[in-house]
């Protein structure tokens, strides 16, 4: 628990909330912010533990540990060294960014999946709502209009599979 504490503050002291201007800073504060919660999770079951309640979160902090900090965190700095060093402006485009909160989301969906509480059904809601989540909202469907060298391309705002078929065979 102290060590969750102290990169709790961490992560404030050193400006999350300013850090939020720039996504790429953004993303390793955040990871940050997550290492702290794993932290704490990992705290409450081994107090859990000794209360006589083990398995309380499951495998839940180590999930948050590896995916949710340790994959996040890689990502980040990965980000980071590669635009640095590439001469590029260190700013994360937005497929960076939303694939870097895909990936801190699934973390945390699987470490709630694991707290004991939430069987059967929660739990497969849970999953389900963040699959569904993670699904792109808008989706890029490439239609052919017969002619091999002409192309459609039609944005489709949460697109369905029908919605898709429809589209196709309208055009």
């Amino acid at each position: 628990a102290p060590m969750a504490a102290w990169v709790g503050w961490l992560a404030w002291k050193w400006g999350l909330a300013q850090s939020f201007r720039a996504r790429l800073l953004a993303m390793l504060h955040v990871s940050l912010v997550v290492l702290a919660v794993a932290l704490a999770f990992f705290a409450v079951a081994s107090l859990a533990t000794l209360a006589g309640y083990p398995g309380v979160f499951g495998r839940g902090p180590l999930h948050l540990l590896s995916v949710g900090y340790i994959a996040a965190m890689s990502i980040g700095m990965v980000s980071r060294v590669s635009l640095g060093h590439s001469g590029r402006a260190l700013e994360a485009d937005r497929i960076t960014w939303y694939g870097y909160l895909a990936l801190i989301t699934v973390g945390a969906a699987r470490a709630l999946a694991d707290f004991s509480p939430l069987s059967g059904t929660p739990r497969t809601a849970l999953l389900a709502f963040v699959a569904a989540a993670l699904a792109v909202p808008k989706m890029a469907v490439s239609l052919k209009s017969g002619q091999s060298s002409r192309r459609k391309v039609v944005e489709v705002t949460g697109a369905t599979p029908a919605a898709v078929t429809r589209l196709a065979q309208a055009g």
